[in-house]
């Protein structure tokens, strides 16, 4: 009887253990897996670092920019008053085309983008009295420091080069073609291609160096808002008429 009684009971007891290993296995393959979080970004951190950054290029930027800008004015206001006294003809035309390309310059300086100007003074004023605006704050400081590399980085492109020795070249062909004046062409091609070159090369090149630093020690993610020099607009002439075409 005894033995009967073990031999019935033997298959209920394989099929309860199968029973718990397979529901041990199942709780083990449904577990979940720790995970290791990546470590949290430190907005406060990065921010002291952009804004020492920026604080050692906002002063030589806003040198360049004044400098070359005054320049300008007063090239234009000293050509004009020659152009007023001068005793001759030939004299006046020479200084009126001065006058001409001291206004273009002067013009260009005042269109030309500063990002960095009064960027400090605004980034200070944000609220960071949460996790959100210091973030947003943080990203606002590296679209300044992108936006400044951009135009640093377009001065020293050959574009500007380009600009400028059309408008000197123009300004040679109208005293020499225009006056019949071609020494007069010559000196001022030539004045007029020395004041380029010592205006782009005096450019400063700190905040491409910056952001170039940045980019290696903190690998960011595209700035919030988009720097100039990744703002692509093309015009298309369709069936409708011109449309603009941008990527951003």
């Amino acid at each position: 009887m005894r033995i009967a009684l073990a031999a019935s009971l033997l298959p209920a007891a394989a099929i309860l253990l199968l029973g718990s290993s397979a529901a041990a296995e199942t709780a083990t393959a449904t577990a979940p897996t720790p995970t290791t979080s990546a470590p949290p970004v430190d907005d406060g951190a990065r921010y002291a670092w952009l804004d020492a950054q920026l604080a050692q290029i906002e002063m030589p930027t806003e040198r360049w920019f004044t400098g070359w800008t005054w320049t300008f004015a007063w090239l234009a206001v000293g050509q004009g008053s020659l152009t007023a006294a001068s005793p001759t003809a030939k004299q006046r035309e020479l200084s009126g085309v001065g006058v001409g390309q001291a206004v273009l310059g002067l013009g260009a300086m005042l269109m030309a983008p500063n990002t960095l100007r009064g960027a400090r003074a605004r980034l200070n004023k944000m609220d960071v009295t949460t996790a959100d605006g210091q973030y947003a704050r943080r990203k606002r400081a590296e679209y300044v420091l992108a936006a400044v590399a951009a135009e640093e980085q377009f001065e020293h492109s050959p574009i500007p080069y380009i600009l400028a020795g059309a408008v000197n070249l123009g300004g040679a062909a109208i005293l020499w073609r225009g006056f019949d004046q071609p020494l007069a062409a010559a000196g001022i091609l030539a004045a007029g291609s020395v004041v380029t070159t010592v205006q782009i090369l005096s450019r400063p090149f700190s905040a491409t160096r910056a952001w170039a630093q940045y980019k290696k020690d903190y690998s960011p993610n595209m700035p919030a808002e988009v720097p100039p020099d990744q703002i692509n607009i093309s015009l298309g002439v369709g069936p409708t008429g011109v449309a603009a075409i941008g990527t951003f």
